[in-house]
């Protein structure tokens, strides 16, 4: 880490919480380049599921998860580019002990894993 992002990160450890999380969601951004056309585009598609479900057009599917599959849906998650970020966060968590990085890191896996999830009830369901 250079000097000047060691003196910048002093200085963010020291704010009050709610600003570090302020902090930590606009470096998260900045990694993870948002798309606006994406997110609306995976808006429309969870609320076309929630609402196929809803009418009973979609039906839940209960499945068992075995630790090998568990382990391939990890490493599908980590292989993914937005994964990386919140790898980051937690490994920032394993050297710092700050939950921060936990909680942000924690979230981006699991939002990963929800688009995931969703790819592969499109591929059950087409």
């Amino acid at each position: 880490m250079s000097t000047s992002a060691k003196t910048v990160m002093d200085q963010a450890v020291k704010l009050p919480v709610n600003d570090r999380a302020a902090l930590v969601d606009t470096l998260i951004l900045s990694l993870d380049n948002p798309s606006p056309a994406l997110d609306a585009e995976l808006l429309k598609e969870a609320e076309g599921r929630l609402l196929a479900y809803q009418s009973g057009e979609l039906a839940a599917v209960d499945k068992d998860i075995r630790p090998t599959q568990k382990r391939n849906l990890i490493i599908g998650i980590m292989a993914g580019g937005i994964a990386a970020p919140g790898a980051m966060m937690i490994g920032n968590y394993l050297s710092s002990g700050n939950p921060l990085f936990l909680l942000y890191g924690s979230a981006i896996l699991l939002s990963c894993a929800a688009i995931l999830i969703i790819s592969e009830a499109k591929k059950v369901n087409s």
